[in-house]
């Protein structure tokens, strides 16, 4: 009976660290390439696919040939007349992302709602 304990304990971790590293993925990202210009990945994991946008200077394209598998996955989007494969994996707070042919790896930071927002500005007539 212990045997079956631990084999039970075993798989519940790992599906535990699964379905956390999948929880993680999921939100937006953001980032600069090595010119300066802005990234924003945009992305949902149900199971082992990977859905949404990816964000290059202003030009939003959809996410093809999303999956996941624990901490990495892998996309394609067509950007610039271009449809690299992108790879990633999540470090920590992080996701290290590569694009094929691109030699230097982009790294993302997620965005919390309230950044993506823009900020409000104060009329000028109205008074505290």
């Amino acid at each position: 009976m212990n045997r079956f304990h631990a084999i039970v304990v075993s798989v519940v971790c790992t599906v535990a660290v699964v379905m956390h590293a999948h929880a993680g993925l999921t939100g937006k990202w953001q980032g600069k390439t090595a010119s300066g210009r802005p990234v924003l990945l945009d992305i949902t994991v149900d199971g082992k696919q990977l859905t949404g946008m990816f964000t290059l200077n202003q030009q939003s394209a959809t996410i093809t040939e999303g999956t996941v598998d624990e901490k990495t996955f892998s996309f394609k989007a067509t950007i610039e007349g271009r449809t690299p494969r992108f790879d990633g994996r999540l470090v920590g707070d992080e996701i290290e992302l590569t694009v094929e042919d691109v030699p230097n790896p982009l790294m993302l930071k997620r965005v919390k709602d309230q950044a993506l927002q823009p900020q409000r500005r104060q009329s000028a007539s109205s008074t505290p």
